[in-house]
This record gives structure tokens, C-alpha cells and sequence, in this order.
């Protein structure tokens, strides 16, 4: 899609598996890792757009996300939260309305997330997931259509590995 990312992530294996799968794509040029925990207070790194995917495993991390979702939208990034139905979702939501008390607070995109080694078979279906996305854009402006319409990407993780990436 032509753009710079600094991926973050509290463990340096699941980084150092994507230093590697970007380096086998030929993207470690404009792919970066960086250690961050979503709890401590180190600032976020300054971007355009923050994704999270797949963090509202507990409810610690759910309320430390939902204050960096508003550190992120203060300081004028667009913020994307996937989400596959993770109990504490709720929690994830009733601290970002108490946040913005007058903004609809809803993961407001569907869609399917490919999952699993690619074989000479192509990739198996069942183990596709739902997903749910959040976008929400900068503090006091609206969201961009053009936000939501990206076409469809992956990388795929490093022959042999047995994580997703």
C-alpha cells in the first residue's frame, strides 16, 4: 500500500517473526519494530494511522488500549481496532464512551480474517476468523471513506513458522 509502518508488540519474538517475513517480502526497508508495552507510559511512536489488532485479550489491556486509542486520536491520528468478540470488548467500549460520552462508540466494520500456513493447496477456510473493526478518526474531526475502502492485504509468516503472524 506504499506506506512506512513501525510495528509494536510487548514481546520481541512475534516482532522479530515479522522482521523476518518483511525482509522475505523485501519490505524491511519501510517495515520497523519497536517494543511497547500498551500499559506502561511510554508515548506511542507519532503516526498517521494506529492499528490494533486482537488486544482486548484482558481487561488490563482493554482499558490501557482504550486510553491510547485517545492519546493516538489527541494528537491527530486515525485510529483502526480489530477485534474478534474478545469478552472484554465491553470493557474496551464502556471506557472509550466514558472518553467521548457523545460519540457513538461501535465496531462499525465486518469482514474475515485469513489465517494458517499457505499450502500448495491454498489456505484451508475453516480456520478463518470474524472480525470486527473500530475506526475512529482524529479527535474533533470526521472519518475518511477512504479509511475503510483499502484493498485486502496479508503477509504471510516465514516457511516453518508455527505462529501467526
Amino acid at each position: 500500500l506504499g506506506f512506512n509502518v513501525i510495528a509494536t508488540d510487548f514481546s520481541s519474538q512475534p516482532l522479530e517473526l515479522l522482521r523476518q517475513a518483511a525482509e522475505l517480502q523485501g519490505l524491511s526497508k519501510r517495515v520497523a519494530t519497536r517494543l511497547l508495552d500498551l500499559r506502561d507510559e511510554t508515548p506511542l511512536p507519532a503516526a498517521d494511522l494506529v492499528i490494533a489488532s486482537d488486544v482486548l485479550y484482558d481487561r488490563g489491556t482493554a482499558t490501557a488500549m482504550a486510553r491510547r486509542v485517545a492519546e493516538a486520536r489527541a494528537r491527530g491520528s486515525h485510529v483502526l481496532i480489530t477485534d474478534i468478540g474478545r469478552p472484554n470488548r465491553k470493557v474496551f467500549i464502556q471506557e472509550l464512551q466514558q472518553l467521548w460520552p457523545d460519540e457513538p462508540i461501535e465496531f462499525n466494520v465486518a469482514g474475515l480474517a485469513v489465517q494458517g500456513p499457505l499450502s500448495a493447496h491454498g489456505r484451508d477456510p475453516s480456520n478463518n476468523v470474524e472480525v470486527d473493526v473500530l475506526a475512529l478518526p482524529p479527535s474533533g474531526t470526521r472519518l475518511q471513506a477512504k479509511l475503510l475502502s483499502w484493498p485486502p492485504c496479508f503477509m504471510p509468516r516465514p516457511l516453518g513458522h508455527r505462529k501467526i503472524l
